[in-house]
């Protein structure tokens, strides 16, 4: 698909037309079972993978599933400053404070993953981009241990690898879960802001994103909303 909405748009029609029925978590921790105050059923596509050709067209406009642009533009800011800091993405998004543990951080916040946690990536992945053109080793990796951890809030994202291929930058995102209807829009924006600004820093054209979801899922309780995004005309 060539943008950010048709390869969205073909992820919710897969997942309605093949997505098999999980009953559901019952991890007290996770959203997924309404922090342990029940289960929360789903429709689920395994190890399934969306191609992104162009990008820099990352706007969803569907009118069922509204997309909060200034949510998305404050939640790229936020991250590239690399915080974990709840209060300054609260305002634009207020679900963030139910995934904070302590109400003043976000365990899995993915910015300070790629900047500051485990060192700067970001500038580790771009200096061996610079060194070697054809790595294959220019990799950030966002879930950092976070199954050893009890939190509210664990990584979705496993890592971002980078690819040189002609005078493209080529992104590949790999997802241990997705949200697919309300979250993978905003994780698709910011993922298309970070090819872009890698692709500036080495001199080069943006490539595709793949994105490669392990549990491309969405929940009973948002198929209305599914089927009225399906039922619009794009």
């Amino acid at each position: 698909q060539e943008t950010l909405e048709q390869a969205w748009r073909m992820l919710v029609h897969d997942i309605l037309s093949d997505g098999d029925s999980v009953h559901g978590v019952t991890d007290t921790s996770s959203v997924g079972s309404h922090f342990g105050a029940a289960r929360r059923p789903y429709r689920e596509l395994l190890c399934t993978v969306i191609r992104i050709e162009k990008p820099r067209r990352r706007i969803l406009l569907s009118p069922a599933r509204k997309f909060r642009i200034g949510a998305a533009i404050a939640h790229a800011l936020w991250a590239f400053s690399g915080s974990n800091l709840l209060e300054p993405v609260s305002f634009y998004n207020p679900q963030g404070k139910y995934f904070s543990d302590d109400g003043f951080r976000l365990n899995a916040a993915i910015g300070h993953r790629i900047f500051i946690s485990a060192g700067n990536q970001f500038q580790a992945t771009l200096d061996r981009l610079r060194t070697d053109r054809t790595s294959r080793r220019a990799v950030i990796d966002v879930f950092q241990n976070d199954g050893l951890t009890n939190s509210r809030d664990i990584s979705c994202t496993l890592s971002i690898q980078f690819l040189i291929r002609g005078a493209k930058l080529h992104a590949i995102v790999t997802m241990r879960s997705q949200s697919v209807l309300m979250v993978c829009p905003y994780d698709l924006f910011f993922i298309s802001m970070l090819l872009d600004v890698m692709a500036v820093e080495l001199r080069l054209h943006v490539g595709s994103i793949l994105h490669v979801c392990n549990s491309a899922h969405i929940y009973e309780d948002e198929l209305g909303l599914a089927q009225r995004v399906m039922a619009e005309s794009p």
